[in-house]
């Protein structure tokens, strides 16, 4: 590993000699500017050392002296040098990219940061090259999807959003860009996130042993930080696809003090579908997104930053293939977030950041049915939430063997879900009033992480939730506390215990079919939820191979899980042509249980290098238990899948050409199907007289009584990259399903016949994504 010589010599008067001191400082990229995090800083005098936090910044404790340092992150030249330390000391490092080439790769002492000396457990910490590299669908890389192939969290399935971690919904995820929460992070069925990877400075998913400073979600924190910008010279690139196409921009407006970072994307496959649908179907979807940051430095000591995310939706269906049904849909949401954050260092152990958030989610789900014989059916669905809130964070290093965080949050939440069915009228035209909701979420929280001796390090921490609704309060503790053992070199036992409460639900229809999801808030009947959960892990790092290895099992137990009872759903009316708003009881039609999750996942994880990537496995089980639901007996709920495996590598062939493969295999999910048929004739023709006088009733045994058939397939791709005087030219070639697998998206059931000459139920199986080839081509410059 090549070294950059660098030494900085402080000399003051002889009494210094002796004194405890402390060493700050930034550490950024040379090229751009930007803050770099996680990187480490090491001394091998006394084996001590930190890392930086999202904004770059560590602080280091040390006795007056000479040292040897080393400073490093994942994809730079690590820097190494002596420093002679005779005062309080603030420095800015700035690291230079690594370029992976052919020949064989030394790893230098230090450089290589293991998980054996992190405390924290479950964390799952993807390089972004290593993001960017690997292709989704449709060629487009994507860190939401990707993860999706890692221990421990999986998809809901072919062509579903959202992320599943450890058994649990996906309303339990907390999903934070630039520390503003983000409700929806998909767009539709799930096939891409709404951020730019290339807009991403940092990216990383804690699947349990959360720190005290997150709360308010069950299952995961995902912490996404937007780029912030080229301090010394306007860059950007612009990326071409078959679905997609997107461009970044970046530079300085003031030249090493204020920046800019703006990125936008959109498909634009709507344009061309058409042509190859029938006249009388058509299904059309677009989405896009834009990403925008400012970054400035006023001082030495005090930077500010503003980020703001945006993402719309929009999908159509029409079918006028019978002319008894006509049916025609429309789905639109979109997302709005933002954040103005400022970070300050108080003095030479303090560190604050205060950070403004807002965000907003809407969704309308609009449903047209017309049978000129019997009447025109309106159904929409619609969900509305709003945050504000005011967060402070303080961080205080004590010493290298102890840090001390704390902090509030306060956020005013609104709600304004609604659901509204129809006959014969516009559900715009009908006479009700859309009820909303709102309610205050704050929390005080505190940890230390400190050493014990140098083998055993605990954090211990907590975090006390106060959330008001009306004229409820309620105030809940949560306890905190990990800790990490090394066993013998670059070998760790971990373990952690958390406790989290979460005050807010997302009710989703139980059958496949367009968006009805709504989120509503902890009532006065309808309950908050909380969860126990603990984990245990063995770590073992590979410096010499910069590998790392994890072994984790945990078991997880969630209390007031919250469903629709059997047969009913958010609306609730006895007069379909009128609704009246106080019919609409959804809290009425709410049932709470119990839910279960424990397993085991295995990682091998090799993060830089001319190999790269990973293998992992997971074996798990979740289960829930509602009293007014399958008879009280506990089954196993959507999110249970017994296996998951996936291998992906990356391989640098030459400098300008790279190869990635990923297979994953799922076991299949549960689903209710029913397992006998009968007919059932109509008693009062005179009510419906065009409806048949028979139909078929279907009897369903329990919920999720039958497994789909596992999930597997094959991802491919090639990156050929030429580097230029200006330009950086890619060309990547990838092929989404290589092998062309038919996974299941959902099945339903095709009856055919007459009670007169017989009729035959059989299940059908639907699967929407084959194989699907994809070409990019990316300028950068």
């Amino acid at each position: 590993m090549h070294k950059i010589i660098f030494s900085i010599l402080l000399c003051v008067s002889f009494n210094a000699f002796g004194k405890k001191l402390t060493l700050t400082g930034f550490i950024a990229d040379s090229s751009s500017g930007e803050p770099i995090y996680g990187a480490s800083i090491y001394e091998s005098k006394n084996n001590q050392g930190t890392t930086t936090n999202s904004m770059g910044f560590f602080s280091l404790s040390l006795d007056s002296g000479n040292y040897e340092m080393a400073f490093s992150a994942a994809g730079y030249k690590t820097q190494t040098g002596n420093l002679a330390l005779y005062k309080n000391t603030g420095i800015k490092i700035l690291l230079t990219v690594e370029i992976i080439s052919t020949e064989k790769i030394i790893i230098t002492k230090n450089s290589y940061k293991g998980q054996s000396s992190d405390i924290q457990i479950s964390k799952l910490d993807l390089p972004l090259k290593q993001i960017q590299a690997i292709p989704s669908i449709l060629g487009e890389s994507d860190p939401l999807k990707i993860i999706q192939n890692l221990p421990g969290v999986q998809s809901g399935g072919e062509a579903t959003p959202g992320l599943f971690v450890r058994g649990s919904a996906a309303d339990q995820n907390l999903v934070l860009i630039d520390d503003a929460p983000v409700y929806n992070p998909f767009h539709l069925f799930g096939i891409f996130s709404i951020v730019n990877s290339d807009a991403l400075k940092s990216f990383d998913i804690t699947k349990g042993g959360f720190s005290s400073e997150f709360g308010g979600r069950l299952a995961s924190v995902i912490t996404m930080n937007l780029k912030e910008g080229n301090k010394n010279k306007f860059t950007g690139n612009v990326s071409l696809g078959l679905a997609t196409s997107k461009i970044l921009l970046e530079g300085p407006l003031i030249k090493n003090k204020i920046s800019i970072m703006v990125s936008g994307r959109s498909s634009y496959a709507h344009l061309f579908t058409k042509q190859f649908m029938p006249k009388d179907q058509f299904g059309s979807y677009h989405f896009y997104d834009l990403n925008c940051k400012i970054s400035a430095e006023l001082s030495s000591k005090t930077k500010l930053y503003f980020g703001s995310t945006y993402s719309g939706d929009q999908f159509n269906i029409t079918d006028e293939s019978t002319y008894y049904a006509l049916y025609y849909a429309k789905v639109k949401w979109n997302n709005f977030n933002s954040s103005l954050r400022l970070n300050h260092v108080i003095n030479k152990r303090l560190f604050w950041n205060a950070s403004l958030l807002y965000c907003k989610y809407n969704l309308i789900t609009d449903v047209k049915q017309i049978n000129p014989y019997i009447a025109t059916y309106y159904l929409q669905y619609k969900t509305n939430i709003e945050d504000l809130g005011f967060k402070n964070d303080f961080s205080y290093f004590i010493n290298p063997q102890n840090t001390f965080k704390f902090g509030a949050i306060v956020t005013q939440k609104n709600f304004a879900p609604d659901a509204a069915v129809s006959i014969n009228t516009e559900i715009s035209q009908l006479n009700r009033t859309i009820q909303k909701y709102s309610a205050m979420e704050s929390a005080l929280y505190a940890e230390d992480e400190f050493s014990v001796t140098k083998k055993l390090k605990f954090r211990v921490g907590g975090r006390l939730n106060i959330y008001t609704y009306k004229s409820y309060t309620y105030i809940n503790p949560e306890p905190r506390i990990a800790l990490s053992y090394n066993l013998i070199k670059d070998w760790a036992f971990k373990a952690s215990y958390t406790q989290t409460h979460q005050y807010l639900h997302l009710l989703s229809s139980k059958g496949v079919g367009l968006p009805t999801d709504l989120w509503i808030p902890a009532t006065e009947k309808v309950p908050f939820k909380w969860a126990d959960q603990f984990t245990v892990g063995l770590v073992k790092d590979l410096p010499k191979k910069n590998i790392s290895i994890s072994l984790e099992g945990y078991y997880k137990k969630t209390n007031h899980e919250v469903s629709f009872k059997e047969g009913v759903s958010f609306m609730q009316t006895s007069n379909i042509n009128a609704i009246d708003p106080d019919e609409v009881s959804w809290e009425n039609n709410i049932t709470s249980g119990t839910s279960w999750a424990y397993g085991g996942e295995i990682l091998l994880h090799k993060k830089s290098g001319r190999w790269q990537g990973w293998m992992g496995y997971t074996l798990s089980w979740s289960l829930s238990q509602f009293n007014e639901l399958n008879n009280g007996k506990p089954f196993y709920n959507r999110y249970d899948r017994r296996h998951n495996f996936d291998i992906t590598l990356i391989y640098q062939l030459t400098k300008k050409i790279s190869v990635t493969a990923s297979w994953i295999y799922m076991s299949g999910n549960p689903i209710t199907v029913a397992n006998s048929a009968f007919n059932l004739t109509n008693s009062n023709p005179s009510i419906a007289p065009s409806v048949p006088h028979y139909g078929i009733v279907f009897d369903y045994p329990g919920i999720n009584n039958f497994r789909m058939p596992a999930y597997h397939r094959l991802d491919i791709g090639i990156n050929y990259k030429t580097q230029g005087k200006r330009f950086t030219k890619e060309f990547e070639f990838s092929v989404y399903n290589a092998y062309n697998r038919q996974n299941p998206y959902f099945y339903y059931i095709l009856s055919s016949g007459t009670p007169a000459t017989g009729t035959s139920n059989t299940t059908k199986q639907i699967s929407v994504l084959p194989i699907l080839p994809s070409v990019n081509y990316k300028i950068t410059f």
